[in-house]
């Protein structure tokens, strides 16, 4: 599951906080169709947000990528609709993207990772709120994820 937190405490200048993908994604065998949220996810969520604002800390949620082959048209739907949920719902959370964000498979090393220069890049074009340095970050991978 990749480097333990030792060696991540160890090596965030020299990483820039990026562990590089050595995989070469091959392509999705199928297309994810449905995206269902857990509803345990939503109510955890609302309890972090809740929680980190009691104590004066901005939560952003970032989510990320898919291989563009990896999922229909109904699923990213389906991750737009709770994106506008989420917007609706919890006026506390700063929610960075408007769409569920998909990419070319030539951007991945494996479903849920990206290569190391597509990373750099998509990571600079967050919108991340470089003005709080203490906000607490989600990232949320596809939710049926294979190598987690």
């Amino acid at each position: 599951m990749g480097p333990g937190f030792p060696d991540v405490r160890q090596r965030p200048g020299t990483s820039r906080r990026l562990h590089a993908e050595k995989k070469t994604y091959s392509g999705a065998t199928k297309a994810r169709d449905e995206f269902r949220p857990a509803p345990f996810a939503r109510e955890a969520l609302r309890h972090l947000v809740r929680v980190a604002k009691d104590r004066g800390v901005p939560v952003a949620l970032w989510l990320n990528p898919s291989p563009a082959d990896s999922v229909t048209r109904n699923y990213t739907a389906g991750v737009d609709r709770l994106i506008q949920e989420l917007r609706r719902d919890e006026p506390d959370l700063i929610v960075l993207q408007t769409v569920m964000p998909t990419l070319g498979g030539d951007r991945f090393g494996t479903i849920t990772h990206l290569n190391p220069a597509a990373a750099v890049t998509h990571s600079g074009s967050s919108a991340w709120p470089s003005d709080r340095p203490s906000t607490i970050a989600i990232v949320l991978p596809p939710a049926d994820d294979p190598d987690h």
